[in-house]
This record gives structure tokens, C-alpha cells and sequence, in this order.
């Protein structure tokens, strides 16, 4: 396990990157990160397992490019519900085009934040269990407030469920 302090300004972190020259297997760190952006409007891309993100004051942009190994926990997610420059984003629009099926839909049928955790929906029914993914936990979420999603596009919202 790491942890990464990225100070006052604005940082872009990424975890869990391996280049292999010449080889082309996709290799995983499993072991939990703890990220600490520090002031600023920061960018942390994260595709690892179980890392505990905080991405200190400013706009910040937690980005996940697949489904991480493990749930993380972002300890920090402003949401003022007045949706000015100075919210939180979560950047779905590489996870979501990795299946062709997420364009044109209902970002609701395949997005939600329940109970305080991230959840997609690879089916786009959240009935269907064995479909539904945990990608985070937001600490600081309460039911009825509004999040701020890219899903590669733009920017769209969605609405904290319970």
C-alpha cells in the first residue's frame, strides 16, 4: 500500500499503473491506496482496490476508467447541492464506454448512489443483482442530494436515492 500526498495547487494522481514494455498482460496492484490531494481542484484517477481518496478543498475530480478490484472510500465528496463550480465530480465516461449499450440511455438505469455508495448497473436494472457494481463509498452524501456525473459527454446529475 502507497500513500500519495499531492499538496496545495492542483495535482492529477493515477493509481495502480503498470507499463509492461513488450508485454501484454494487464497487471493489478490489490494492496489499498491512501490518496491526499490537498487544496485545490485536483484530478485522481483511480482504478484500484479499497483506497481511501481525499481530495481536499476545491473542485475535484475522481475519475474511474473500470471497475475497481475493491470499493473505495472518498472521504470528501462536496456536494452543496447549489451546483456551482465548486462540487465534486465523478468521471464515468471511460467506465461507461466500455459497453456500447450506456449510449443514449437513462444515465438513472445505469448510475446510482445509494446509501452513500456508487453502484453501476452493467444490465440497466438494478433489479437484476448480478449486474450491479460498488465503486465507492462518498462519505458525506445524504439522501436527495445531487451529484455531479461526466459520463464522457457531459456533465449530467443524479439524485442521492436513500
Amino acid at each position: 500500500s502507497d500513500t500519495l500526498n499531492g499538496g496545495s495547487g492542483n495535482d492529477t494522481i493515477i493509481t495502480d499503473v503498470t507499463v509492461l514494455t513488450g508485454y501484454t498482460t494487464e497487471t493489478e496492484d490489490l494492496s489499498m491506496d491512501i490518496i491526499n490531494a490537498g487544496a485545490g481542484d485536483d484530478v485522481i484517477i483511480t482504478a484500484g482496490s479499497a483506497d481511501i481518496i481525499s481530495g481536499g478543498t476545491g473542485s475535484d475530480i475522481f475519475t474511474y476508467s473500470k471497475i475497481p478490484a475493491g470499493v473505495d472510500t472518498i472521504t470528501d465528496f462536496d456536494i452543496s447541492n447549489d451546483m456551482n463550480a465548486d462540487d465534486d465530480i465523478l468521471n464515468l465516461g471511460d467506465l461507461l464506454s466500455q459497453d456500447t449499450s450506456y449510449a443514449n440511455v437513462n444515465l438513472d438505469d445505469y448510475i446510482r448512489v445509494t446509501g452513500g455508495t456508487l453502484q453501476v448497473s452493467s444490465s440497466g436494472n438494478f433489479a437484476d443483482m448480478g449486474s450491479i457494481s460498488n465503486i465507492a463509498n462518498l462519505s458525506g452524501v445524504n439522501m436527495n442530494d445531487t451529484i455531479k456525473i461526466w459520463d464522457g459527454d457531459s456533465i449530467e446529475t443524479i439524485t442521492v436515492i436513500s
